[in-house]
Formats: C-alpha cells, sequence, structure tokens
C-alpha cells in the first residue's frame, strides 16, 4: 500500500513538473521606466512584449516582496489595443483567464503584494504596468542611494531587459555625484544623456538571474524622506559586492571622488589664493582680471565646439531626412506605387532556390519582417525535403504524437555544393545539428541552443562562420532592381492569396515543396499549410512530409528559435580568465561598464514575475 501511495505520489509529481514546463510564453522584451522624484519616491512604467500561449496560464504578475519599508500602489494596466484594465481592489488567483482578461489588481500574500493582471488572448502582447514606488532613494549618514531588485526571472525568463531611472525634474545625473552598478545578469550600466541605463546583452536563462541597480548620489541630489542610521558603505554597498565582480577597495576611491567632486567652492579658493600670490593690491580687480583672461583663453574653444556641434546636429539631421527620401523613392522604384506592393502574383521560385539571396531582397525591402530565425527554419524544411534530415516519430508530455528530427548523416556525407553561400549555411547547420543530437542521432527542439550553451568555448568557430555567412548577405536597397522585386515578393503575395485560385495545375504541385520553405522563409508557412489543406486536403497523400508535420506545425521555427538563442549566448560568453582580464582593463568604476552576474545582497524587492 505504501508502495503504491509512494508511486502515485511521484506520477502526481512528474505530471505537475511535465505541465509547468509545456508552457510556450515568451517574455520577448522588458523596458523598465523608473522617474524618481525629489523626495525618492518613483513611478515605474514596466512594457512587456510577450508571446503568451493560447491555453496555459491564465494571468501575469509581479512579485513585490523584501520591500525593506517600501509600499506598492497606484497600479494600472493597459495593452497593445490601448485598453485600460479595471482595477480590482482583492484580486482572485482561482479565476478562468476569460474572468480576468482585462482586469487587474493586488494579490495580498504573507510574503507581499502581488500585482496581477489577466493576460487574456494568446499571440503577440504588450502590456503596459504603471505603478508607484514610495521610499525608493534612502537618506544615509554620507550619501543617498538605493539597491533594488527592478526584474527577478521566473516562467518565462526574459530575452531582454533595459531599466532607464531619471529624475521627476528632468535635471541630469552627473558623473560627478552619481555612481551606479548592475547585478544578476550579463550586460552593461552606463550614464546615457544623464539617465542611469542598465541592460542585458544575453537572454535569461536561469531563475536566479535578474536586474538589480545599485545607486549612490551625492547628497542635495534627492532629498529623501526616510533617513536610515549608518554609512552607505557598511549598509548598502558591502552586502550587494559580496560575491560580484566588484571591489570594495575601488569603490571607497570613487565614494572619495564623488565628495572631491562636489568641492567646488574648494577650487574657488584655490584661484582667490594664487591670486593673492600674484603680489596685487586690489584683489577684486586681480580676480576679474583673471576671469577675463581665462573668458579670453575658453571663449574660442567653446565656439569652435558649438560649431562642430552645429555641423554633426546638421549633418545627422540632413542625413537622416535624405535616407528617408532615398528609401522611399526606391520602394517606389522597386514597386511602381506608394504602397510599396507588388500588383502580380509569381508562381516560379526567385533565384533558382537560392535562399541566400531571396533572404537578402526581403531583409533590404523589409527589414522588420525578415528574421534569420525564419532563414534558419526555412534551411531545416529544405533539409527535409532533401532527405538529408528525416522526420522522426515520438510521444511528447503530455501522450500526444509529434515529429522530432533524426539526424543519421555527417555534413560530409550530404550533397552540399561548397560554392553557394545558402549550401554552406545548410552545411554547418548540419554540422551542429549531428554534433548535437547524441549517439541516438535525433534531435530534440530545443537541443541545438542547450548543446551550443554547454559548449560555448568549442562552438565559438562555428558560431562565428555562422555569423558570417549570415551578415555576408546584405545588400542595399539600391542594388536591387524591380524584376528582384517581383521575383521575391510577386512569390509572398501567390502564396498568401493562392486560394483566389479557381484550378491547380500540375507545375504547382511539383513546386510546392518549395513553396513550403519559401512560405517558412517569409514567415506565413502556417498560414500557407492551413490554407492548402483547406482547398486541398488531399495534397497530403503527395506531401508526406507536410501532412506529418501537422502533429508539430512549429518543429522547424523552433529547431531554428533555439539555434538563434544559442549563438547568440556562445557570442556573448566569457570564460572566467576572459571576464577577469576584462574587469581588469575596465575596473568596473561604477561610472559605468558591465554589470555584474553575482552579488546584489541586502537589495529591495523581487520575488519573481512572470505567467502562471
Amino acid at each position: 500500500m505504501k508502495t503504491r501511495l509512494r508511486y502515485c505520489l511521484l506520477l502526481l509529481f512528474w505530471v505537475g513538473a511535465i505541465a509547468s514546463l509545456s508552457a510556450q510564453h515568451r517574455l520577448v522584451n522588458l523596458d523598465i521606466r523608473v522617474l524618481i522624484n525629489d523626495h525618492g519616491n518613483a513611478r515605474v512604467v514596466e512594457t512587456r512584449t510577450m508571446e503568451i500561449d493560447d491555453f496555459e496560464g491564465t494571468e501575469s504578475f509581479i512579485k513585490m516582496y523584501n520591500m525593506n519599508g517600501m509600499e506598492v500602489g497606484e497600479l494600472s494596466v493597459s495593452d497593445e489595443t490601448g485598453a485600460e484594465y479595471e482595477v480590482d481592489s482583492d484580486w482572485d488567483v482561482d479565476r478562468s483567464r476569460a474572468a480576468k482578461t482585462r482586469r487587474c489588481g493586488y494579490n495580498h500574500t504573507d510574503e507581499g503584494e502581488e500585482l496581477c493582471w489577466g493576460i487574456g488572448d494568446g499571440g503577440k502582447r504588450v502590456y503596459t504596468v504603471r505603478y508607484t514606488l514610495t521610499r525608493l532613494v534612502k537618506s544615509y549618514d554620507d550619501f543617498d542611494g538605493f539597491n533594488f531588485m527592478f526584474y527577478e526571472s521566473d516562467n518565462p525568463y526574459a530575452e531582454n531587459v533595459k531599466v532607464t531611472i531619471e529624475r521627476e525634474n528632468d535635471a541630469p545625473f552627473l558623473p560627478e555625484s552619481t555612481r551606479m552598478w548592475g547585478f544578476r545578469c550579463r550586460g552593461n550600466i552606463e550614464l546615457d544623456d544623464g539617465r542611469i541605463v542598465a541592460e542585458t546583452d544575453a537572454p535569461m536563462v536561469d531563475k536566479g538571474e535578474g536586474m538589480i541597480v545599485m545607486a549612490v548620489f551625492n547628497k542635495g541630489v534627492f532629498h529623501p524622506i526616510t533617513r536610515v542610521q549608518g554609512n552607505i558603505f557598511d549598509n548598502l554597498i558591502t552586502p550587494a559586492f559580496d560575491g560580484s565582480d566588484y571591489s570594495l577597495s575601488d569603490c571607497e576611491e570613487m565614494l572619495a571622488a564623488m565628495k572631491a567632486g562636489k568641492t567646488l567652492p574648494q577650487e574657488t579658493d584655490g584661484l582667490a589664493m594664487k591670486s593673492s600670490l600674484t603680489g596685487s593690491d586690489n584683489m577684486m580687480g586681480k580676480e576679474t582680471t583673471i576671469w577675463q583672461n581665462l573668458a579670453e583663453l575658453v571663449w574660442p574653444f567653446l565656439l569652435l565646439g558649438a560649431l562642430i556641434l552645429l555641423v554633426i546636429v546638421l549633418f545627422v539631421g540632413v542625413s537622416d531626412i535624405y535616407n528617408t527620401f532615398s528609401r522611399e523613392k526606391n520602394l517606389k522604384r522597386l514597386f511602381g506605387n506608394n504602397r510599396h506592393e507588388v500588383q502580380v502574383w509569381n508562381r516560379d521560385i526567385p533565384y533558382g532556390g537560392d535562399l541566400n539571396h531571396t533572404y537578402s531582397v526581403l531583409e533590404a525591402v523589409e527589414p522588420d519582417e525578415a528574421k534569420h530565425s525564419n532563414r534558419i527554419a526555412a534551411c531545416v524544411m529544405r533539409m527535409l525535403y532533401s532527405g538529408t534530415v528525416k522526420l522522426h516519430n515520438a510521444v511528447d508530455k503530455t501522450g500526444n504524437s509529434c515529429q522530432l528530427l533524426e539526424i543519421t548523416q555527417p555534413p560530409e556525407q550530404c550533397p552540399y555544393e561548397k560554392t553557394d553561400k545558402g549550401n554552406v549555411l545548410m552545411y554547418f547547420l548540419q554540422r551542429l545539428m549531428y554534433d548535437s543530437a547524441g549517439s541516438d542521432h535525433v534531435l530534440q527542439p530545443n537541443d541545438l541552443g542547450d548543446y551550443m550553451k554547454a559548449k560555448p568555448v568549442e562552438n565559438r568557430p562555428v558560431v562565428k562562420v555562422l555569423y558570417s555567412l549570415m551578415e555576408s548577405s546584405k545588400i542595399r536597397l539600391k542594388n536591387i532592381a524591380p524584376s528582384d522585386a517581383e521575383q521575391v515578393f510577386g512569390l509572398k503575395k501567390f502564396l498568401q492569396e493562392f486560394t483566389l485560385l479557381n484550378e491547380r495545375t500540375v507545375k504547382e504541385v511539383s513546386l510546392w515543396k518549395e513553396y513550403m520553405v519559401h512560405a517558412t522563409l517569409f514567415g506565413i508557412a502556417d498560414q500557407v499549410r492551413a490554407d492548402m489543406k483547406q482547398i486541398w486536403p488531399e495534397y497530403v497523400k503527395i506531401d508526406p512530409i507536410t501532412a506529418q508535420l501537422e502533429t508539430t506545425p512549429t518543429l522547424c521555427s523552433t529547431v531554428a528559435q533555439s539555434m538563434i538563442m544559442g549563438m547568440t549566448y556562445v557570442r556573448s560568453f566569457e570564460t572566467p580568465s576572459e571576464r577577469a582580464a576584462r574587469l581588469q582593463r575596465e575596473r568596473s568604476s561604477g561610472g559605468g561598464g558591465r554589470s555584474s552576474f553575482g552579488g546584489g545582497g541586502g537589495h529591495s524587492g523581487g520575488g519573481g514575475s512572470g505567467v502562471r
């Protein structure tokens, strides 16, 4: 009986674990803007760009735990439609997704407040969350400052996070009176146009990652209403630096420099003392002469600097106008109209099937629509049709049938033409897939990214080649001919509208596999596959691969996204010795530079945010 109970509990545990892993939510970008008033209170605006799964989860949340005397309030939420969500005084976490749609509120827990809102419909969503934080900046005996976790990773992990901190009165943060450090992420923190800006340069992959910002200000920058006994070095900096890349001895020098940066009267006294040593009996007259001489000396340089700045501003402005005008002119030249649309269908495959050339035209004309992940996915689709990669029948975690990739051939045995960049790209893609598949030669959708993250140093050469191949394909818009636009965008128009045809020719049947490859490149494979299934269900008898992919329609795109994330990780990865050498060069001055992946202890805030 005890054995059966143990097995039942184990089964329940694994069912829960599998369910928690099955969600497909993505936090693509998180932009946090923090506006601090003179008393140290802050108004926060978070813009979360997300991909929401159609089935998993009902709400998104931000945990505000460990607030250290701070309070959160004035919550409001809106989405990409501009709709303002209704605020519930008491949030019910157990309601359905439909009941939470366009509603938000506070969930009160023993650990602290949670800001919650209904995720609503699936797909690409943009949520704007506004709230206030009281007593963010606190006053210490020597300086003012804060150490706050603005984001802590949870399900899903953020792919990019940016925190911008500024003052409410538009006064800039100055380098002589401001020091800042970042913790728990890979990225940079710096003063940018008088604002503190911290941003990641690699996706977050673990629950312990986040975005902690610590800032220290000279007295007088703020007038906080909350006072803490003791100095800032012992109370705030020392706990935060524990386990970080930053040096306490360097920090002491920085704080001393900050105080020195405020002693402007001493500099004035120095000028007066210098004047008195000249032997003049008329101190006021001598001071006036010195300032006049100083003005005469500096004025030409100021005038020259102003002229140079004016020329730069004019050049940038004229350049932007010219580029915009030139782009519009080129697009009208290519398409013959102001709508930038082709008027005819193209049923032929562009450039004899050269995906590299087709993508370069797509990227030049529609840079916002061209995605390297679609390019990789199209290569995987072509490899499936060519037989160099095969589909492998499997059962997913929910018990449903699905398809995986079977990589039995090393790239040396595949018929890739090494002189064609597109085929060279597939050669190196096959190399990565073959190595990451392991001894069973079966590739799970996320295996590529995991393999590259597990061996970042070993994969640097191949990643460098892949980036080189993808970047070298770029061409300028002015070098594209109208015939290029007709080939590429005529085919895209045909694939988007082919359901309007009243007949299907044999020629289209023979080209269908390439149509699916190019639909993947254009990012419209799901729509084309659904349209084809609707108007011609018999096609699955001709194209068994497309029929098999019905069980896992996103397989190629998932593999491609995993590869892109792995490449990003490899490119930004540093070994401990490399990181130490760079830190030695930068010395992490507190006035800007790389953030520390460790440290950040003693912070306020945090607790995690995500979808549940």
